[in-house]
């Protein structure tokens, strides 16, 4: 035990240094492009991708799952509220987990920011993304750090992400970051309108949102664990990273 203990440890840190690395070299790189000073920040954290496959004109189009899309429109709708009041908000879309290392576009990241500017009008000079991260616990941390960099107060700072999926986060952004701002995707599509409200929920009843809750109670319930808690990131960096590529994502045809 002792034995895989220290292997898993080993495992993590070597993630998570070139981690670092990365995400201070992105923020040095922002510095000195970016000339905007944020008041606020939203931090959403993305989901799994699918393949949109076209039969009239035989084309293919990697785009985020169902899941990852309400986060996106929470998101994007707080955004555009934020901008009504007077604010200056950045969104930094979180998590890195390559399907395709020569394509940054499958990035989770990356595939939402470009979703961001396309379906609702954000600049893309007000989003950053986090893009090294392969689980919860490291799109705490490395987004801390963009936040550190930017300035930006956990006071100033809303995070968004599912509802099954929020009480963990929480948790994990106080442990990096401090007591940041937390609301459900769910929560917020609801208070929009009511036809999001009846389409969440749809969602909130459906089985795969129960599937959802059940998973995330599982994984809280192991991350009481420290040392389990250790062996799981590490596994999940080891297989993330070795995660199977473009072909064999999951595919809806339309």
């Amino acid at each position: 035990m002792s034995i895989l203990h220290q292997l898993s440890s080993t495992v993590k840190k070597l993630s998570e240094d070139a981690g670092e690395k990365a995400i201070a070299q992105h923020m040095k790189e922002l510095s000195q492009l970016q000339n905007n000073t944020f008041s606020k920040a939203i931090v959403v954290l993305t989901w799994w991708l699918e393949i949109i496959n076209n039969q009239k004109n035989h084309t293919q189009k990697i785009v985020t799952d169902s899941v990852a899309c309400i986060r996106e429109s929470a998101a994007a709708r707080l955004y555009h509220s934020m901008i009504d009041q007077w604010e200056k908000p950045v969104i930094i879309t979180a998590w890195g987990n390559i399907y395709d290392e020569s394509n940054t576009n499958t990035i989770l990241s990356h595939v939402m920011k470009n979703e961001l500017i396309k379906k609702y009008n954000i600049s893309t000079e007000n989003i950053i993304t986090e893009d090294q991260s392969i689980d919860t616990s490291q799109n705490a941390k490395y987004s801390s750090m963009i936040l550190r960099s930017l300035w930006i107060s956990p006071t100033d700072t809303t995070l968004i992400t599912n509802d099954f999926h929020l009480e963990r986060s929480v948790n994990l952004f106080q442990k990096y970051f401090g007591a940041v701002e937390a609301k459900s995707a769910e929560s917020i599509l609801k208070n929009h309108s009511n036809h999001y409200k009846k389409i969440m929920e749809k969602w909130i009843n459906s089985e795969k949102h129960k599937q959802l809750v059940s998973t995330d109670a599982k994984i809280r319930y192991i991350y009481k664990i420290p040392w389990w808690e250790k062996l799981i990131e590490a596994l999940a960096t080891f297989f993330r990273q070795k995660r199977e590529g473009y072909n064999n994502l999951p595919v809806r045809k339309i």
